[in-house]
């Protein structure tokens, strides 16, 4: 399988984040929200080793202040027939100037199938701190290295900040 091209994942990326932020169009006639807010702010994330390359890309868009709807593809390149490993990718939001996690999700892909997975999902901030505002969100993908989990190892982690449009490597100035 080879990687779809960059223009190709550029506008499958732009429509899908689009669709995301159809939801919270508002009325005719309303005040239009915060352009920031409706930008999309794209990402890619990578991970490589001996049995597999993992990626996800995809647009995040800041619904409110303490919501960000994701979508993207999870895919993966095997190298060998025989790889057992299982390709993830996580996503982490933090509040407070990004020290504080407010919320966590993985996407699967299926090594059975090797196909494409196409994930949406809502981060939202619904804890002790409700409220705050999701100030960044990283990325990164992983492969599990074995049966026994939380046996894995992880790609560089991208760190999407809310207030710019492209992601940066984790550890940058916010």
């Amino acid at each position: 399988m080879q990687w779809r091209s960059a223009g190709a994942r550029a506008a499958a990326v732009l429509l899908a984040v689009a669709a995301a932020g159809a939801g919270a169009a508002p009325a005719a006639g309303a005040a239009q929200p915060a352009t920031e807010r409706l930008s999309p702010h794209q990402y890619t994330a990578e991970h490589r080793d001996g049995c597999l390359a993992g990626r996800t890309e995809g647009g995040m868009v800041w619904a409110t202040a303490d919501r960000v709807h994701v979508t993207g593809v999870l895919e993966e390149q095997r190298r060998t027939q025989d790889c057992t490993q299982r390709t993830f990718a996580e996503f982490v939001a933090y509040a407070h100037n990004g020290r504080l996690p407010v919320d966590r999700h993985h996407e699967y892909l299926d090594p059975a199938t090797g196909d494409p997975h196409r994930y949406r999902f809502t981060l939202e901030n619904n804890g002790p701190n409700a409220g705050d505002v999701i100030d960044r969100v990283e990325v990164r993908v992983c492969v599990t290295t074995g049966p026994m989990l939380p046996a894995y190892t992880c790609g560089a982690t991208v760190t999407v900040p809310r207030n710019s449009i492209g992601p940066r490597p984790a550890g940058s100035a916010v």
